[in-house]
């Protein structure tokens, strides 16, 4: 029961972000795509190898660098995903997918909170990359300045040290998606 209910008011926030960043007028929702479920998305066999070693490393080898080596992921990622041979094509669900006024795309994976279990973390953060790289090959992104993935849990509350995806600059946390963005303050929604 109480896994039904967090489902259900994660889609509800889901809509309730959609409907926000549709009010900013600096900001554009990309209608076709964002807040879409089985959105199909194609990756080169090539990009679902790097990002399942990324999370295998990840696992084997949390080191320091995290930060070094999601930036060349992505680079690796965009890179890949240039190529039209050897496709695998699956249905994703976009959480969240807007531009701003300067044509930078944003995609967010949202999240109440991050108190998964170990099994689903991983496969969360596997899901995250893999609609990202999906979201490349779709937008026809040249440039991971073009495209920035945003892991956002609506609620503050750090439970979990994440290995995957550098906190500071890919996983945003309560108000900070807020800041940056909108013009609506947390609190009113919090």
């Amino acid at each position: 029961l109480l896994q039904s209910l967090n489902i259900q008011f994660g889609n509800f926030i889901e809509v309730l972000l959609q409907r926000i960043i549709a009010e900013e007028k600096q900001l554009k929702i990309v209608d076709e795509i964002s807040g879409k479920k089985n959105v199909v998305l194609s990756l080169t066999e090539k990009t679902d190898s790097l990002i399942d070693h990324f999370i295998s490393d990840r696992q084997n080898n949390n080191d320091s660098k995290l930060s070094e080596k999601f930036e060349q992921l992505l680079k690796n990622i965009v890179a890949a995903q240039q190529s039209d041979k050897n496709l695998i094509t699956t249905k994703h669900d976009v959480d969240v997918l807007f531009q701003n006024k300067n044509g930078i795309y944003y995609y967010v994976e949202l999240k109440y909170n991050d108190d998964h279990d170990t099994g689903k973390f991983v496969d969360i953060n596997r899901k995250f990359l893999k609609t990202y790289a999906g979201l490349v090959k779709k937008l026809g992104i040249k440039d991971t300045k073009q495209l920035k993935p945003i892991l956002y849990y609506l609620n503050r509350k750090r439970m979990k040290g994440n290995i995957y995806v550098p906190e500071k600059t890919y996983i945003y946390r309560g108000e900070k998606l807020f800041k940056e963005f909108l013009t609506m303050k947390y609190d009113e929604i919090d």
